[in-house]
């Protein structure tokens, strides 16, 4: 079971420009745990595989909350550009009830999107995204050295679940169309 609560505004300077700010929380009971480790399913990033994989109970709970700021300036002169921040928290429970960061408990994300048009077809895209570092489970080293030559795998120590993190992540997408327009259909090529 999922609840939402919202509350936010929105600021119209122009027709063309637009700014929001939100803020949610949200609570989750119900959700599902694993009956073989007692975590949440929330909570097991990568060793989550498909629902239906291995006996799981609807004991656990969990909690999101955060601000998002969202700013867009919509195709003026041939320019438009969004931008948008989102600062949360991301916890949920296994069977001990404790609530600990999730698997997309990442902090914090950024977004920013530019879209220039040209003559002739053309048009060139630029997107940035930013994101805090996604939690992880440290390997035991000791378990590890024990089982990997009967797993092929490390193991990991669910005692510290979720209480390491990456570095932020961060990428730059650019993205270049040239549009081929005929009767009845466009051709849209692009890299």
């Amino acid at each position: 079971q999922s609840d939402h609560i919202a509350l936010g505004f929105q600021f119209l300077p122009k027709e063309s420009t637009r700014l929001t700010v939100e803020g949610f929380y949200k609570f989750y009971s119900n959700y599902p745990v694993s009956v073989r480790t007692g975590i949440s399913q929330a909570n097991q990033g990568a060793q989550f595989t498909s629902v239906g994989n291995e006996e799981v109970v609807s004991i656990g709970k969990g909690e999101t909350y955060g601000v998002e700021i969202f700013y867009q300036q919509k195709l003026v002169k041939n320019l438009f550009y969004t931008a948008s921040a989102t600062v949360y928290r991301s916890l949920f429970s296994g069977r001990d009830g404790k609530l600990i960061a999730s698997s997309w408990d990442f902090g914090y994300l950024v977004s920013a999107t530019l879209g220039r048009k040209f003559k002739g077809g053309w048009e060139m895209g630029l997107k940035y995204r930013l994101a805090g570092g996604a939690p992880y489970t440290p390997f035991d080293p000791i378990l590890s050295r024990r089982n990997y030559l009967i797993s092929g795998a490390g193991t990991l120590d669910f005692d510290q679940l979720n209480s390491v993190r990456l570095l932020p992540f961060n990428q730059f997408d650019f993205r270049l169309d040239k549009k081929v327009n005929f009767k009845k259909v466009t051709l849209d090529l692009f890299i």
